[in-house]
């Protein structure tokens, strides 16, 4: 039982009675810690919910998750940061994880800033991977311009980790494990890109000269085709200056570097299907209908070439082609905003909706990697990579 002691010091004629002195903490960090800081609120339930939905989102459009790597590399970094500053002044920010992070104390907040620190590395993973690299057609960007957008991102991840070490004093559970689904999903589509596969069928390049990966690998979050088009490849050519176009905002078809480029065959075999009345679609719009030359190569594997220009194909079915003949050129019909070509292999001679399509591999070409991922160097393409057929 505590005793109070009395002030002799007051001037009131009362004794006043004096609060027993504070147990004082024995080494002043252990009050730094809640009792129990991992919580459930309704909350951050809902942010977590509405981040699964945000990511869905993304991830449905086309498949490619640019905006994806966006919003995960930039937007929730600067988010962070301007709350952090907010709890801040309130005195709820946990910055004894810094100064002793093994502490008991502090597990919750450790277990979180590592599972921050791994889904920053694989987010890192994807950027070298080349996830970022569509924004350098999306957006006309030359060399020094897409170089700023990277220097944006690793710089938004180098944030995103620093601000784990500075916490807010409660580990909310549901956006950890937000983070945990997402740093799951990203190792499986780094997985796929880093395992070589056994039924790559072996092409020539199809389109002389060098030329950037536009959609390539075996990710979703490189690759932004879907369904019967998963493997599929999209070739664009860059210009002098790194840029697809030299018209600006009003750039016409004549102004794309690729627009009526040759088109080669890239396999000895019989054209079973070709389509070539469709119009080429003005810069940014879309048809429904797409110009294309199919090539019976063997083995029940169909090669199909598409967004051909209009009238330029010069062989017809049941013509025999060989591998480097030309076949046609690069056009900007059906579902195509800009001049490039499709290139799948699959297992029927349909125009559209194949069952199956097979990855690719491409000799007799020179590749450079768009990205610094070093694993799964196969001779897939990935989206970033620049191919240049030997030769030309």
């Amino acid at each position: 039982m505590e005793i109070a002691t009395l002030n002799p010091d007051s001037t009131s004629g009362a004794q006043a009675i004096r609060p027993p002195p504070a147990e004082l903490p024995r080494n002043g960090l252990e009050d730094d810690s809640p009792r129990h800081p991992v919580v459930v609120t309704k909350g951050s339930v809902i942010l977590a919910l509405f981040g699964l939905a945000v990511f869905a989102f993304l991830y449905q459009d086309g498949g490619l998750w640019l905006l994806g790597l966006a919003a995960a590399c930039l937007l929730v970094p600067l988010s962070l940061a301007v709350v952090r500053v907010w709890r801040a002044r309130q005195g709820q920010l946990q910055l004894g994880l810094l100064r002793h992070p093994l502490r008991p104390g502090f597990r919750a907040h450790l277990l979180q800033g590592l599972n921050i620190l791994l889904c920053s590395l694989l987010l890192g993973g994807v950027l070298a991977a080349g996830g970022a690299h569509y924004a350098r057609v999306w957006l006309s960007l030359n060399d020094d311009q897409f170089t700023v957008v990277m220097a944006l991102f690793v710089a938004g991840l180098v944030m995103l980790t620093m601000l784990a070490l500075v916490p807010l004093r409660r580990v909310y559970l549901a956006t950890n494990l937000v983070v945990v689904l997402l740093s799951g999903f990203l190792a499986v589509q780094l997985v796929q890109i880093s395992v070589p596969v056994a039924d790559a069928i072996v092409l020539d390049s199809p389109l002389p000269g060098e030329w950037f990966v536009q959609n390539g690998g075996r990710s979703a979050l490189l690759n932004g085709h879907q369904d019967g088009e998963i493997n599929a490849v999209d070739f664009q050519l860059l210009g002098a200056d790194g840029r697809t176009h030299t018209g600006g905002d009003d750039a016409q078809l004549a102004d794309y570097a690729g627009f009526g480029s040759p088109v080669v065959a890239p396999a000895d075999g019989r054209v079973v299907g070709v389509t070539e009345g469709y119009p080429d679609n003005p810069p940014g719009t879309n048809g429904d209908r797409a110009n294309h030359v199919i090539i019976d190569i063997g083995g029940d594997r169909y090669v199909v070439l598409v967004h051909v220009q209009q009238g330029s194909v010069t062989v017809q079915a049941g013509d025999d082609v060989l591998r480097g003949q030309p076949i046609a050129t690069v056009g900007n019909n059906g579902h195509s905003s800009a001049p490039h070509l499709h290139v799948q292999v699959q297992d029927t001679t349909a125009e559209m909706d194949a069952e199956h399509t097979y990855p690719m591999v491409f000799r007799d070409v020179e590749i450079t990697r768009g990205g610094a991922w070093p694993w799964g160097d196969t001779g897939e393409l990935r989206t970033g990579d620049l191919v240049r057929r030997l030769g030309t």
